[in-house]
């Protein structure tokens, strides 16, 4: 899983990096089948990988999710990630 984690930091760490590249983040179903439509896209540059964190765990309350980051027609990064929601540590799980 941190290969996962790993690829998607220096999808953000890139210098060729242009004003082109989009993030979709869809959510999984519980047998990894992608939820349509995209829960959100995020046109123009996401300065981190945290970023991405901080709005699945926030406005979605975590879950698992597949990620994809285009710029222009070259997928630059594309895998499953899990990220705790706030129910989630309330309920101490």
């Amino acid at each position: 899983m941190s290969d996962v984690f790993d690829r998607l930091f220096q999808a953000y760490q890139d210098e060729e990096r242009n004003w082109r590249q989009t993030t979709y983040a869809y959510r999984l179903t519980e047998s990894g089948a992608l939820i349509k439509p995209y829960l959100f896209r995020s046109s123009g540059m996401i300065e981190s990988d945290s970023e991405i964190f901080e709005t699945l765990r926030e406005t979605y309350d975590g879950g698992v999710f597949r990620i994809f980051v285009r710029d222009g027609s070259r997928m630059v990064f594309s895998g499953d990630i899990g990220v705790w929601g706030r129910r989630m540590e309330q309920q101490g799980i």
